[in-house]
């Protein structure tokens, strides 16, 4: 009997493929991935938010060995072999998810792992996520996000702008920017970033903001968990950090 996903249940996938993501947790990659961890941020109870557990899940993650080609493969090899419906219906083959992973994932992984030591040592993920769910009023699930999405993106991308134009969003460019064709860069991402966030932006300087390194007792330590519901949000400005770097690299792939 496959055990069910509070999270995975509400992206209505195939039991068949929730079956298989589980299994993923004894596969090569389980650890370098922190898939245990994935389960955990999937399993969230809900209407509570996912901000806590992928917190949890980026501390292990960036702490984690990089992961292999070898490693990569297999799991992901596995992953869309349970979940090849669902690839066919997002016309998304196994080769286009093992191939982009593993060409992506070292530079995917640095700019995923971006603390910000000007901001308590927090992940740049964190901040803009918390951003999200200020900006929505509710705890940030997937489907509180995609309920709150045309408030983001009223007003030409008012507040997704005010949010998401960062230094954290520019350091995390910069990292991913050798995985990118420099025709696709120049081309692609830097008139979509420039049309959202001004022609500067890509010079924006990112001191203080760098990759989380270490033993997992380290990046612990440096990166805070998450700032309690009293705090202020010290970055208002934080939404399209995470958002418009993926949305970027769908845009790519």
């Amino acid at each position: 009997m496959v055990r069910a996903i509070p999270g995975l249940g509400s992206i209505a996938i195939s039991e068949g493929c929730q079956s298989t993501l589980i299994s993923l947790v004894s596969t090569p990659a389980s650890a370098c991935l922190n898939l245990p961890g994935t389960v955990a941020v999937l399993s969230t109870v809900a209407n509570s938010s996912w901000i806590p557990p992928i917190n949890a899940w980026l501390t292990n993650f960036c702490s984690a060995e990089l992961c292999t080609d070898d490693q990569l493969r297999s799991t992901l090899s596995t992953a869309a072999d349970g979940c090849s419906a669902e690839l066919a219906y997002l016309g998304i083959t196994k080769s286009d998810v093992v191939v982009n992973v593993i060409d992506y994932f070292e530079d995917s992984k640095a700019a995923l792992c971006v603390i910000d030591s000007n901001n308590g040592n927090k992940f740049c993920a964190i901040t803009t996520l918390e951003a999200i769910e200020t900006a929505i009023g509710a705890p940030l699930t997937p489907s509180s996000a995609v309920a709150g999405f045309p408030l983001l993106v009223d007003n030409a991308y008012r507040i997704a702008r005010r949010i998401g134009c960062t230094a954290c969003t520019a350091a995390g460019l910069a990292l991913v920017r050798p995985s990118i064709w420099p025709s696709a860069y120049t081309d692609v991402v830097v008139p979509w970033v420039t049309w959202h966030c001004g022609a500067s932006f890509v010079a924006t300087p990112t001191t203080g903001l760098s990759p989380a390194t270490g033993t997992l007792a380290q990046v612990a330590a440096a990166a805070t968990t998450s700032r309690s519901a009293s705090d202020p949000l010290v970055v208002p400005e934080a939404l399209l950090g995470i958002m418009g770097l993926l949305s970027a690299a769908f845009t790519l792939f």
